[in-house]
Order: C-alpha cells, then sequence, then structure tokens
C-alpha cells in the first residue's frame, strides 16, 4: 500500500504464521521487519494519513487482532473481538476513520469501526456471504461493500447519510472473491471470476448498474484491480501457467499480457500517480515485485 508519494509498505504472513512488514521508496527498499503474532488470515492494511498505519488479522482464536504505526513506532497487538471466517477488509474516508469487516462464522457480514471516541462494538449486517468482502468508499461517510454470496451471486451493500441500504444482488455466478475500485465520485468498478474462470467487470455510474461483461482469461486467482487516475484501471490475476497476468484499460481494454513471474498467491497491487506496483508470492515463499507505468 501508498500512503504518500515514493512510499510503499507491504504486509504478509510469513511462514512461522507471523506478520512481515516491508518498506520503500523510489530510492529503493529499506528492508523487512517482524511485526509478531500468530494469525491464521493474511494482514490487511490502511493509513488514513501520513506516518499512520493501522493493520488487521486474524488470530487462531478467530478473533481480529490490530497493530498501528505512527510516528514514534509501533504499538502492541491489540484484541477488538469478533468471530470471524474470512480475512479482514478495511477502508479509511477520513482522518481518524476506519472501518473493517469480515464474514462471520454464520456466513452475515461484520462491521467493527473506528472513530474519535475509539472502537465500537462489532455488529451484523445480516447477509449470507461465501467468502471475504470488499470494501470501497468514493465520498466522506460512503461506503459500497461487495461480497460473493452462498449462492455465487454478487452481493452488495451501501452506507450512505448514516444509514445502511439493504442487501441487493448483482447477479453473476462467482467462483473467486470479487475486488472493488473507486476512480471518481459515483463510479464503481467490480471485477471477479466466472464459473468458465474467465475475469468478470460489472460498474456503477451512479444512476445505474451496467452489464456483467466477460474480460476473458484463465483465472486461477481472484482478480485484483486499482486505479491511478480517472478512467484508468489495471488488472491482476494468476494465469493457467501459473503465471502473473496484467490488463488495463485507457480507453479501451488491452487484452491480457503475461508478465512472466510464477505466483503462488493473489496479486497486491498499489498505486501513487502514474506509478503501479504489483507484489505478490513466489512459490519459495519469498514477495516478488514488479513495477509500471
Amino acid at each position: 500500500m501508498s500512503w504518500g508519494r515514493d512510499r510503499l509498505d507491504v504486509f504478509t504472513l510469513a511462514t512461522d504464521s507471523s506478520v512481515r512488514h516491508g518498506w520503500g521508496s523510489g530510492s529503493g527498499w529499506d528492508g523487512w521487519e517482524n511485526l509478531g503474532g500468530v494469525f491464521i488470515s493474511a494482514p490487511e492494511a490502511v493509513s488514513w494519513g501520513t506516518d499512520r498505519l493501522d493493520v488487521f488479522a486474524v488470530g487462531p482464536d478467530s478473533r481480529l487482532r490490530h497493530q498501528w504505526y505512527t510516528a514514534g513506532g509501533w504499538g502492541a497487538w491489540e484484541d477488538l473481538g469478533g468471530q470471524l471466517a474470512s480475512r479482514p477488509a478495511a477502508v479509511c474516508w477520513g482522518a481518524n476513520r476506519i472501518d473493517v469487516f469480515a464474514r462471520g462464522m454464520d456466513s452475515t457480514l461484520q462491521h467493527l469501526w473506528f472513530d474519535a471516541s475509539g472502537w465500537s462494538g462489532w455488529e451484523s449486517l445480516g447477509g449470507s456471504i461465501a467468502g471475504r468482502p470488499c470494501v470501497e468508499s468514493w465520498a466522506s461517510g460512503r461506503l459500497d461493500v461487495f461480497a460473493r454470496g452462498t449462492d455465487g451471486t454478487l452481493q452488495h451493500l451501501w452506507l450512505t447519510g448514516g444509514k445502511w441500504g439493504t442487501w441487493e444482488s448483482l447477479g453473476g455466478l462467482l467462483i473467486e472473491d470479487p475486488s472493488v475500485v473507486a476512480w471518481a465520485s459515483d463510479r464503481l468498478d467490480v471485477f471477479a471470476v466466472g464459473k468458465d474462470r474467465s475475469a468478470q467487470h460489472l460498474w456503477f455510474t451512479g444512476s445505474a448498474w451496467g452489464s456483467w461483461e466477460s474480460l476473458g482469461g484463465v483465472c486461477t486467482r481472484r482478480v485484483t484491480c486499482t486505479s491511478y487516475t480517472a478512467g484508468r484501471l489495471d488488472l491482476y490475476t494468476v494465469g493457467a501457467d501459473s503465471t502473473v497476468q496484467h490488463q488495463s484499460l485507457d480507453g479501451k481494454w488491452s487484452g491480457w499480457e503475461s508478465l512472466g513471474d510464477v505466483a503462488s498467491s493473489a496479486v497486491a497491487a498499489t498505486t501513487w500517480p502514474s506509478r503501479l506496483d504489483a507484489f505478490w508470492a513466489a512459490p519459495d515463499s519469498t514477495v516478488h515485485h514488479i513495477k509500471g507505468s
């Protein structure tokens, strides 16, 4: 993830189940540090300002753990409770505001948030989801949450004006968890893997949803997405030959290209202006990185 120009922070689950943190800038990587802990999910990281990082992961007791960084260094892991059955998803839409979502043991969507008064208690937002949710915010106080339903369709729930809407089904027949990106107010692009293993795309323009379109390919991991400017999208997945695959939209879709390297995990990607960075785990459990523009 990137919290400022020329700054990257990467978090991963090590083979001993602890969280590792690597960071770098335009001048190169500064190395890895062990943040400790024992976890059963990969970490999730967000930032609501310069020199502020918040990291979340699920412990072996299925409870959420949290650790944070400020200019003074790392705090200690804290227990935020819950009974979670998926990796968490987190988003920041303002200073001192974090919203965390995960699938509960009963397949409902669970929600926890932080604001100036501290952490809330967990609340159930209902639904019936099969995997890890994803969340995006395109305006202060606006949240859109997506998840693969237990029936395989894309499920959507949103918060606006301090009130949650009701779950809606956006159709499709998905076999991997979705990802979402917003490149403008009232614009959402959602990507998932269809039953035939092709990449599937659905978009919202502020007034209506489009129709599912197939972007082809053979995806053996979830499709991840990022955007560094209005109208530009970059997608990553892992192909049938286990290599990292990339496709971009800049006026029109480019078609899939192989980036060559073999991956044993889904691809994580982040951006800063006119710069792309993608990361994945290699078969030898090391983290690999590619940058683009």
